[in-house]
C-alpha cells in the first residue's frame, strides 16, 4: 500500500476542503489498492478499469486527484488526460458494425495484415489495450489466457480458436514463435497511446470518423455485437472482467440513433 500521509499534510497546508481531500485519498487509495508502484503502464491500467465501472464525473475527479499527486511526488510526467463525457457512452460513439467491416475489408485489401489482426483481436475479445499489448504468441496455442494483474487480480480472456490458429500462422511465417504478438516497426512492443493513434490513422485513411478509431471503441463494439446475438449479460460480464454487472448491463441501451429509429418505428398515434 502506498501511503498518503505527507499528501493529506500538503493538501491541509494548501487548505483544500474536507470533502476535496476525501475525494482525491478515496481515488488514491483504489489504485493503492491495485497496485505498488507508480508508473505509467499501471496508471494507463487505472484508468481503464475505471473507464469500465465509474461515470465520467467520478472517473474525472479520480484523475484530478491522481494528477494532483503526481505533481507532488514530482512525477507529473505521468500525468493522465481526463476523459471526455461523451466518449464514455456506452452505446454511443462506438464504431458501427458497417465501418468495421469496412475496416478490416479495407486492411484485408491492402495486405495490412498486423493491423488486420490488432483490429480483429480488439473487435472479438473485448480486450482492454493494456491487456492486448500483454498478449503473447504462446498464447496462441490454447486461445485461453489467464491475465495476472494487480487490477483485477485474474482474468480470463478467450481467443476465438479460428483467429488464433489464422494469426499464430501469420506470425510463424515471419519467424515469430514467442514474444509479444504486438509489436511496433521497430520490433520493439507497442504503447496504448501508439495504438489509438495508428488507429485514428487508419480511420483517416478509410474514412472511419476519428471519435469511434481508439482501443476502448472495440472492447464497446464487442459488448454491443455480443449481446445482439446472445442476451447472457452474465456470460458477457465474465468475458468483459466486470467486477459488476450492473457496468455490463448498460450495454442494454439502445444508441441514440437506435431510440429515434425505435420512436419512428412504434409512435403512429
Amino acid at each position: 500500500m502506498i501511503d498518503f500521509t505527507d499528501f493529506i499534510c500538503y493538501l491541509k497546508e494548501e487548505e483544500k476542503s474536507k470533502n476535496t481531500i476525501s475525494t482525491y485519498i478515496t481515488g488514491l487509495k483504489t489504485y493503492s489498492q491495485k497496485f505498488d508502484e507508480i508508473i505509467k503502464s499501471n496508471l494507463i491500467e487505472w484508468k481503464d478499469w475505471l473507464k469500465d465501472n465509474f461515470k465520467p464525473n467520478t472517473i474525472n475527479l479520480r484523475i484530478i486527484g491522481m494528477n494532483e499527486y503526481l505533481k507532488f511526488i514530482n512525477k507529473q510526467d505521468l500525468s493522465l488526460k481526463l476523459v471526455k463525457k461523451q466518449q464514455q457512452m456506452h452505446t454511443d460513439n462506438v464504431i458501427s458494425i458497417e465501418d468495421y467491416n469496412k475496416l478490416v475489408d479495407g486492411l484485408l485489401k491492402d495486405n495490412n495484415k498486423k493491423w488486420y489482426y490488432i483490429v480483429r483481436l480488439l473487435a472479438e475479445t473485448g480486450v482492454r489495450v493494456s491487456e492486448l499489448l500483454k498478449l503473447k504468441i504462446e498464447d496462441l496455442d490454447t486461445c485461453v489466457v489467464d491475465m495476472h494483474t494487480k487490477a483485477s487480480k485474474c482474468r480470463r480472456i478467450y481467443i476465438k480458436r479460428s483467429l488464433g490458429d489464422e494469426l499464430k500462422n501469420w506470425l510463424n511465417l515471419q519467424g515469430r514463435y514467442k514474444g509479444n504478438i504486438i509489436l511496433n516497426r521497430f520490433g520493439n512492443p507497442m504503447t496504448p497511446r501508439g495504438i489509438d493513434q495508428s488507429l485514428k490513422d487508419l480511420g483517416e485513411r478509410y474514412n472511419i470518423d476519428k471519435k469511434v478509431m481508439h482501443a476502448h471503441s472495440f472492447r464497446h463494439f464487442f459488448a454491443i455485437q455480443f449481446l445482439k446475438k446472445e442476451q447472457n449479460i452474465s456470460l458477457l460480464a465474465d468475458l468483459m472482467g466486470h467486477s459488476s454487472i450492473s457496468t455490463t448491463a448498460l450495454y442494454t441501451r439502445l444508441s441514440q440513433k437506435e431510440q429515434m429509429e425505435k420512436l419512428n418505428e412504434i409512435v403512429d398515434w
